[in-house]
C-alpha cells in the first residue's frame, strides 16, 4: 500500500486537480482491495496489548442514500487512529479525511461493482472493482473526528463529528457507530456505523439521509 499526502502538502507539489484525485482515489482503492478482505476474514482472536501505544492508517467510506432517486454519494478517503492501550483497555481516537465523491451513483450500478468486488479473487480484481465506483469522483474537503474514546477488551464506540463539502453540497456526520480491533496483538482497526442500527447521523444541505461510514486502518 503506498502512502499518501494529506491535502495541505499535495498543494505544495505542482499537481494538477486531476492527479490530486487520482492519488485520492488510488489510496483508497488500494487500501480498500487490502484491508476489507482482511477485516472481514479475521478469525484470530485478538490478544489486545496491556501497555503502549499503535497507529493506523487506512481507507474511510461514507455512503449516503436518496431512495427517491434510487442512487447514492459515494465518499472515499482515509482512515487514521491512534490507540493507547492500558492493562484496563485504554483509548483511540481517529480522523477521516483525504476524501474524493462521486454523486448520484445508481444502486443498480453499485451493485454490480460490489458483486465484482466479492466474486473478485486477486487484489487486482479488487482493485478494479473498486476504482469502477469511483470513475469520475472528484476532490470534497473537509474531515470527520472520531473523538478519544475507552477501549472495553476489544470494542468501541465510536462518536463521529464533522462536515465535509463540495460543489456547495455540504455532509454533516454526527452520531455513534461500532468500533473493533482485530488481528494478532490488535494490528487492526474497524469501524461501521449505520443510520439504520448504530446511531449514525448523516444530515446533507439540512436533509436527514440514510447510509454508512466504514473505516478500516492497520498498524503501520
Amino acid at each position: 500500500m503506498k502512502p499518501i499526502l494529506p491535502l495541505a502538502l499535495l498543494s505544495l507539489f505542482p499537481l494538477s486537480a486531476c492527479d490530486q484525485t487520482e492519488q485520492l482515489i488510488a489510496f483508497n482503492v488500494e487500501n480498500y482491495a487490502v484491508l476489507f478482505p482482511a477485516a472481514r476474514g479475521s478469525t484470530t482472536a485478538t490478544t489486545m496489548p496491556t501497555n503502549g501505544g499503535a497507529d493506523y492508517v487506512g481507507y474511510a467510506n461514507m455512503e449516503v442514500s436518496d431512495p427517491v432517486a434510487r442512487a447514492s454519494d459515494h465518499y472515499a478517503g482515509r482512515s487514521t487512529f491512534s490507540a493507547e492501550f492500558t492493562s484496563s483497555g485504554g483509548t483511540v481516537e481517529g480522523t477521516l479525511d483525504n476524501f474524493v465523491v462521486r454523486r448520484a451513483v445508481p444502486w443498480t450500478e453499485a451493485d454490480v461493482a460490489y458483486l465484482a468486488f466479492d466474486a473478485a479473487t486477486t487484489d487486482a480484481e479488487r482493485e478494479a472493482a473498486r476504482r469502477s465506483l469511483l470513475e469520475g469522483a472528484v476532490i470534497a474537503e473537509g474531515a470527520v473526528a472520531i473523538p478519544s474514546t475507552t477501549i472495553t477488551g476489544r470494542d468501541f464506540t465510536a462518536t463521529f463529528d464533522g462536515t465535509v463539502s463540495e460543489g456547495g453540497s455540504s455532509l454533516n456526520v454526527a452520531g455513534t457507530g461500532v468500533g473493533r480491533f482485530w488481528g494478532t496483538d490488535a494490528d487492526g482497526v474497524s469501524v461501521l456505523g449505520r443510520t439504520a442500527t448504530t446511531g449514525l447521523l448523516l444530515t446533507q444541505d439540512g436533509t436527514a439521509r440514510g447510509g454508512a461510514v466504514e473505516a478500516v486502518g492497520r498498524a503501520d
